[in-house]
This record gives C-alpha cells, sequence and structure tokens, in this order.
C-alpha cells in the first residue's frame, strides 16, 4: 500500500488513540478513574512510592487531575499518604495499603502481564524498534513544534 504522510499520521494517531482506549476501558472496567488506574500502574510496575510531584513530572499529569484521583484512591483505602523525611513533612509518598496491595495483585497485575505477553511475542528486535521510533517521533516532533511556537509568537 502506498500511502502519504498525512494518511500515516492519521493511522498512527488512530492507533495511539485505539491503545488509549483500551487502557481507559480496562481502567473503568476494574472501577476507577484512568489517572487512578496509571497511579496504581506506576507504584506496580515500578514497585516503589512515588510523591504525586515525581508521578506528575514522569507521566506529564496535571497537578490537580493526579491530586484528585489521589483523593479517590485514599478514600478507597488504596493507598495513604506518608511523610518524607527529608522533606519536613511536606512532600509525601504514596503507599499502597495492604488492600490496594491485593487490588493491584488482582486487577492490575493482570494487565501489565498482558502487556509483557504482547511485547513478548513481539520479539526483543521489533520490540526495540517499536520503542527508538515512537522516542525519535516525539523528539522530533516536540523540536518542531518548539521552533513552529517560536515562529507563531515571535514572527521568527
Amino acid at each position: 500500500m502506498d500511502f502519504t504522510v498525512k494518511e500515516q499520521l492519521a493511522r498512527l494517531n488512530g492507533l495511539y488513540k485505539e491503545q488509549g482506549d483500551i487502557y481507559h476501558s480496562y481502567a473503568v472496567d476494574i472501577g476507577i478513574s484512568e489517572t487512578s488506574f496509571w497511579i496504581l500502574y506506576y507504584m506496580v510496575i515500578f514497585n516503589k512510592t512515588v510523591t504525586q510531584q515525581e508521578f506528575c513530572s514522569e507521566w506529564h499529569y496535571p497537578k490537580q487531575t493526579v491530586n484528585s484521583a489521589v483523593n479517590g484512591l485514599i478514600k478507597n483505602g488504596f493507598v495513604i499518604l506518608e511523610p518524607v523525611c527529608s522533606e519536613g513533612g511536606r512532600k509525601k509518598f504514596l503507599k499502597l495499603t495492604e488492600k490496594g496491595e491485593e487490588f493491584c495483585r488482582f486487577k492490575i497485575l493482570p494487565l501489565i502481564h498482558a502487556e509483557e505477553q504482547s511485547l513478548l511475542q513481539m520479539g526483543e528486535e521489533k520490540r526495540e524498534l517499536l520503542l527508538t521510533l515512537m522516542k525519535q517521533q516525539n523528539e522530533k516532533l516536540k523540536q518542531l513544534l518548539e521552533k513552529a511556537k517560536t515562529e507563531i509568537f515571535f514572527g521568527g
């Protein structure tokens, strides 16, 4: 098939949206918000506690969105906030409760295992190529958008 770059772009963005919908639907199916899902996913996949600020920075979420999700996770008994000792109590880690660990074991881990299997079935070479190409496209897009913003705002 011979596709124009615009058609390829539309297909690529359609695939991104489809993947986003897969995760959104899964979060809804297990009874939590998509942001709550990604917070729990992060904690499970990296096997660590995280501050809201770290999560926002690393996964590109707005602070208000994360704060709302964290409040829901606390209300459901899935996480608690624990002060970071070195910060004098201002910063707090999100820590899974026993209920949160159980929820993750039965709801988050199965998705992670499915993701792992989908990537393993692709083979190592294709996995590396996928990561390399996605990173390269994101970097190029950021560079070109920065240039475009400069031209739009400063005429240059």
